[in-house]
């Protein structure tokens, strides 16, 4: 990862471009052979990933997961994972009778349902295929059309990342301002287009990495309501909006009043 870093650097490739590299390069290192430990806890590689985008765009580590998924267009690697476990579980059942796998499947299956054992790998498969709302389909055991399959469990997980993301957007305070200019999901295009100066302070302004009363409040654990703006006489709350339209327009009037 460090590398990557370091040669976009040094290229000055675009934010898309390293994302890019990352999801080519160290994203098939990070998850080679889930289809049998993706079951454990991803958080890791949630870090992981989450500390790459917020080193190419330099953030702090305090910015908000769900805006920095916003601004990058990325999903968690769990998607990608469950993805690929699903798709694995499809195989099993559908390869040929007679088959190591599909023996050793069959007959953890059979200990799993008779209660003698529990499969932690066959109850997240079962688990999972529920809440996509496909569990019709490990009852039967048997997957009709593996590209329709697989097509569909990406699909609905897409679908409910996005709703849960929509969701998180709507209720978290410190996206108060975010949602007010972010309405859909997907890369961000000020990332590549704009010079790298412009791009940095853009996105600080953007993921609330910046000094304004109301974050800098924050961290001082000063109460939201006296987060206020001190350079004009309504001392307003002191977010990005303030500073973007109210305060500039009263530093406007004060002035044309002052030329009249």
């Amino acid at each position: 990862m460090f590398s990557v870093v370091k040669i976009s650097r040094k290229l000055n490739l675009p934010v898309s471009i390293q994302l890019h590299l990352f999801n080519s390069m160290v994203v098939p290192i990070l998850i080679y052979g889930c289809e049998v430990w993706g079951i454990e806890n991803l958080q890791i590689l949630e870090q992981f990933q989450l500390r790459f985008c917020k080193l190419i765009l330099n953030l702090k580590a305090s910015t908000p997961n769900c805006i920095i998924y916003g601004e990058t267009g990325q999903m968690p690697l769990e998607l990608q994972i469950k993805s690929r476990v699903l798709c694995y579980w499809a195989r099993l059942i559908n390869s040929k009778v007679g088959k190591i796998s599909n023996v050793l499947y069959g007959t953890i299956l059979s200990l799993h349902v008779s209660n003698i054992i529990v499969s932690p790998w066959i109850s997240y498969v079962n688990n999972t295929l529920n809440e996509l709302g496909l569990l019709y389909l490990f009852e039967s055991q048997h997957v009709d059309n593996f590209s329709h399959f697989k097509n569909i469990v990406k699909c609905r997980l897409k679908d409910q990342f996005l709703q849960n993301w929509q969701a998180i957007i709507t209720d978290s305070p410190k996206c108060l301002v975010y949602r007010l200019f972010k309405n859909e999901f997907g890369f961000e295009k000020y990332l590549d287009i704009l010079p790298g100066h412009l791009c940095k302070i853009l996105c600080k302004y953007r993921t609330t990495n910046h000094m304004l009363p109301t974050e800098k409040g924050r961290h001082l654990h000063i109460d939201r309501n006296q987060r206020t703006c001190h350079k004009c006489v309504r001392h307003s709350l002191g977010d990005e909006f303030h500073y973007r339209i109210t305060c500039l327009n009263v530093d406007f009037s004060q002035n044309h009043e002052r030329n009249l």
